[in-house]
């Protein structure tokens, strides 16, 4: 349990990884932002697209389900990436290339 600033109350608040999971009180902005100053920025930038995710994906007869469950990243994660809908964070390159047997530069490739 962490007690938020300026408030009398203990109030639920988990962190993982340096990040408020959940919180239960209307403190919640004010304690994230002296949270963020006192540590400094915790954001992750994401990468560039994985251009080449879907062609190792194939090469190797796996689905994206079946990615998914050996990789640890999620179906819907995997589809956006190979659709080049959004970037992907450093660990989640590593993740699928652990699990595709190639290189993490590989993945990037167009």
């Amino acid at each position: 349990m962490v007690r938020a600033p300026k408030c009398s109350r203990t109030v639920g608040a988990v962190l993982f990884d340096n990040n408020i999971v959940s919180f239960h009180s209307g403190h919640v902005k004010r304690f994230a932002l002296l949270y963020e100053k006192k540590l400094g920025s915790t954001k992750v930038q994401r990468t560039s697209h994985l251009g080449s995710l879907k062609e190792h994906r194939q090469r190797r007869g796996l689905t994206q389900i079946e990615l998914a469950k050996i990789s640890d990243v999620g179906r819907a994660t995997i589809a956006d990436l190979e659709a080049g809908k959004r970037g992907a964070y450093q660990s989640t390159v590593k993740k699928l290339a652990r699990a595709l047997k190639v290189n993490a530069h590989d993945l990037e490739g167009e």
